[in-house]
């Protein structure tokens, strides 16, 4: 958990999708055509992260897609759906409600890819004004649904504030730092004041942590083990040194 980077705020509602009002009932449709698949669109849930080279407001989102429907989550609230349609390597999106939905609804098709985890858009053509460019500068990293049955559950990690507290050896200080560990990010504070912000998943016996903008965005992943209190990672594998070194190193005990 490196202190070299500056404060990187994580995901905003406005980065992909603006602050339109939540879908209702659904209306007329743009009409699409469906040639075959050349490719599995990855249905299922991500976080959202800025692209690199732009920011956003530290909102922790989660978007699903699903057969016909993109659903936006915040804290597990449910905040926006709208309409979608995958045909091939075209993914094509439209709202119901919303200032692109009058007098019709106005589509946008864009190509899509997934590799390494992260989905992301290129453009086709949208005429609704300012959506491309929210699409355009906007990363979905894949959340891992399987999580073998002998494994502990994302359910039995133990979320929640921790103080650091270096291992024998190792180089990080920690001396007044907290670590907050939620189900979508990973923060360290000085005091109340935010530090870093990391994404973060747990699935299964494994933690993934990965950042959401500089040199190293590939994730890293780690056993956890959490016992008397005190939480411990052991690599598997981290291509970021500086990280790997400093997770590694610690442990971290619950917060009173």
């Amino acid at each position: 958990m490196s202190r070299s980077k500056p404060v990187r705020a994580l995901l905003a509602a406005a980065t992909l999708f603006g602050a339109w009002p939540l879908l209702a009932q659904t209306s007329a449709r743009p009409v699409v055509v469906r040639p075959p698949a050349a490719a599995t669109f990855p249905y299922g849930k991500f976080t959202l992260q800025p692209a690199p080279g732009t920011a956003a407001d530290p909102v922790a989102l989660t978007v699903e897609f699903i057969d016909g429907a993109m659903k936006v989550y915040k804290q597990g609230e449910l905040t926006r759906s709208d309409g979608m349609i995958v045909a091939g390597d075209r993914w094509q999106v439209w709202q119901d409600s919303g200032p692109c939905a009058t007098p019709q609804s106005i589509g946008g098709t864009y190509r899509w890819s997934f590799v390494d985890g992260v989905l992301a858009f290129s453009l086709v053509e949208d005429a609704c004004p300012g959506r491309s460019e929210k699409v355009l500068a906007t990363r979905l990293v894949r959340i891992p649904s399987a999580v073998p049955a002998a494994a502990p559950s994302a359910s039995s990690f133990p979320f929640g504030r921790y103080l650091i507290q270096p291992l024998e050896g190792g180089s990080q200080n920690g001396a007044g730092l907290f670590v907050e560990i939620g189900p979508l990010t990973t923060k360290v504070f000085n005091g109340t004041d935010l530090l870093e912000t990391h994404g973060s998943v747990v699935d299964g016996a494994i933690w993934r942590i990965f950042e959401l903008t500089g040199e190293c965005l590939d994730e890293g992943s780690y056993h956890w083990h959490f016992a008397d209190g005190a939480l411990t990672f052991e690599i598997i594998t981290d291509p970021c040194g500086p990280r790997a070194a400093n997770v590694s190193t610690v442990r971290l005990l619950r917060a009173p």
